[in-house]
C-alpha cells in the first residue's frame, strides 16, 4: 500500500493513486490517451532539394475528428491601417494573439509536440496547524513556513445546473522555494461535509481533502510540483519576434525566450534553408546524483517522485527581454538551464529535409534509457514509424527530383501502416500455418492446437 522512493521513505497509495487518476484525465482532455495514439508532422526541405530551388514546409497538427478543430485560417495584415509590420497568414487558436503555425512571407514555421519534461514531483513532508491546516515542510533536517496564498472562485448562478452563484475563497499552499502542494495524506470529503475540531477542508485542484496522518508512520505526506511556467516572464513577446523573423537565423534566435512550450518547430525562409529546433528551457538538474552508469538514483529520478525533503525547486533565470539567461548556472545548480547550442537542432543537413513527429529528437533513447545521457530533456516519444514513413518518402522525392508542393501534399495525405507493413508477413504465415494444422490428422501438441 506504498510505493518505496528510497529504502526509508514511502508515499501512500492514496496520493499515488489519486495523482495518477488526475494526470490520466488530464492526458484524455487533450486526445493523448497511451492506447489510441497521438501526434502531428512537421518538415522542412532545403531549396538546394526541390524543383524550383525554393524552401519548402508541411505540417499538420492532429486532433481526434470527434471534436471541433481549435486551429482557424486567417491573415493578418496591420500594413494596410495601421502602418504596422504584421503580415501573416496561417493558423491560430481561437484568442491566442499570435500565430503558432504560418508564414510571413519570409519565413514558415510549423510546430509539433516535443514531450519535454518541464515538470518535477516531489514527496513532501508537512506539519499541520491547530487548525489542521498545512503549515511546514521539512526541508534538509529543518521546518520550513509553507507560503499561504488565497484565491478566490466565483461560481456562477446556473439554476438549471442548481448551482447558487458565488464567491468562495480556497488557500492555496507552496513551499518555500516554490513548490505547488498538489496533494496531501488525507481523506476526500465533500466541501461543506462536517470534519470536528482541529481538522480542516483544503481545497487541492478541486479535491477536497482533510489532511491527517492516515497510514499511522507518523508523518503527514503530500505531494507537490515544480514546473518551468513558474518562471514564464514572456512567452507571448517570444512568439511574437518568431513571427517577426526574416530568416532561420532571427527565428532561432527568438525561440530562446521559449519557456513552458515544449514544442519542435520546423522553419523555412525564402532565402532557402530548412531549420529544425527543440529548443525549450530545461533545467540542467544537476543537483540530482546520478549513477556510475548515468542513470539517477532511485530517490533522485526527474521522471518518477523525487525526494522533496532533499531536493528543491530549479529556477530559470531571465533576462530583460524574456530570454533565458545561462549565466546564474554556472555558479548555482538550480537555476542552471541546459545549454541552448546543445538542445537537438538540424539547419541545412546533408539530406536536404528535417522532420518530426513526436519521435526521438535527438538519438536519446537508442540505448532503451531516456535518463543516461549528459543532458535529461524528457520523453518518451513515438516510436517514429511516421517519422520514418515521411523520410522515407522525401528521400525517394528528392532522388527522382520531385520534391515540389504535390510531392508534400502526396506525403501528407500518405494512410500506409507501418507496423503492418513490418508484420504482415508474419501474420500471413502463421494463418497459413494454422490453416496446415487445422487440416491435419490429430493429435496436435497444445501450442499447435491454438494456432490452429
Amino acid at each position: 500500500d506504498a510505493l518505496p522512493i528510497c529504502p526509508t521513505k514511502k508515499t501512500p497509495a492514496i496520493l499515488l493513486d489519486r495523482l495518477s487518476k488526475r494526470l490520466e484525465r488530464m492526458q484524455n482532455r487533450l486526445l493523448r490517451q497511451k492506447d489510441a495514439g497521438y501526434g502531428s508532422n512537421s518538415w522542412a526541405v532545403s531549396g538546394s532539394k526541390t524543383t524550383d530551388g525554393a524552401a519548402l514546409l508541411a505540417g499538420d497538427g492532429h486532433l481526434s475528428l470527434s471534436v471541433p478543430s481549435i486551429l482557424y485560417q486567417i491573415g493578418l495584415d496591420t500594413a494596410v491601417f495601421g502602418q504596422g509590420n504584421t503580415h501573416q497568414l496561417g493558423l491560430v487558436i481561437a484568442g491566442f494573439p499570435v500565430m503558432p503555425i504560418g508564414t510571413n512571407g519570409k519565413v514558415a514555421w510549423s510546430q509539433t509536440q516535443l514531450g519535454g519534461d518541464v515538470t518535477d514531483w516531489y514527496r513532501e513532508e508537512v506539519q499541520l496547524g491547530a487548525d489542521g491546516l498545512p503549515t511546514k515542510s521539512n526541508f534538509q533536517g529543518a521546518w520550513k513556513d509553507l507560503v499561504k496564498k488565497d484565491e478566490n472562485y466565483v461560481i456562477a448562478n446556473v439554476d438549471a445546473l442548481g448551482s447558487v452563484g458565488r464567491t468562495e475563497n480556497w488557500p492555496r499552499f507552496e513551499t518555500f522555494d516554490g513548490r505547488w502542494i498538489e496533494d496531501i495524506e488525507g481523506n476526500t470529503v465533500m466541501p461543506k461535509d462536517p470534519v470536528g475540531p482541529g481538522k480542516a477542508i483544503v481545497n487541492l485542484g478541486g479535491k477536497y481533502v482533510v489532511p491527517e496522518d492516515l497510514d499511522g508512520d507518523g508523518t503527514v505526506t503530500a505531494i507537490s510540483f515544480d514546473y518551468t511556467g513558474f518562471d514564464v516572464v514572456g512567452v507571448l513577446p517570444t512568439t511574437d519576434r518568431l513571427g517577426h523573423a526574416n530568416n532561420v537565423q532571427e527565428f532561432r534566435e527568438a525561440t530562446k525566450g521559449l519557456i513552458a512550450y515544449s514544442q519542435n518547430f520546423t522553419v523555412a525562409d525564402s532565402s532557402g534553408n530548412a531549420y529544425y529546433t527543440s529548443y525549450q528551457t530545461v533545467p540542467c538538474r544537476g543537483y540530482l546524483p546520478r549513477n556510475a552508469d548515468g542513470s539517477f538514483k532511485s530517490d533522485a529520478n526527474p521522471d518518477q517522485l523525487l525526494d522533496g525533503t532533499t531536493y528543491g525547486a530549479f529556477r530559470i533565470p531571465t533576462l530583460p527581454d524574456g530570454k533565458v539567461d545561462e549565466a546564474p548556472g554556472a555558479t548555482d545548480p538550480y537555476a542552471c538551464v541546459i545549454p541552448f547550442e546543445d538542445m537537438p537542432a538540424s539547419l541545412n543537413p546533408d539530406s536536404g529535409y528535417v522532420v518530426t513527429s513526436n519521435n526521438d529528437p535527438g538519438n536519446i533513447t537508442g540505448d532503451n534509457s531516456l535518463t543516461n545521457d549528459k543532458w535529461y530533456i524528457g520523453g518518451p516519444w513515438d516510436v517514429g514509424f511516421r517519422a520514418d514513413t515521411i523520410s522515407r518518402e522525401l528521400e525517394k522525392a528528392i532522388a527522382n527530383g520531385t520534391a515540389d508542393e504535390e510531392a508534400m501534399a502526396r506525403i501528407q495525405g500518405n494512410t500506409q501502416s507501418r507496423t503492418g507493413e513490418l508484420l504482415v508477413e508474419a501474420f500471413v504465415d502463421s494463418i497459413k500455418k494454422g490453416r496446415e494444422l487445422a487440416a491435419s490428422a490429430p493429435p496436435l501438441a497444445p501450442a499447435d492446437q491454438r494456432i490452429a
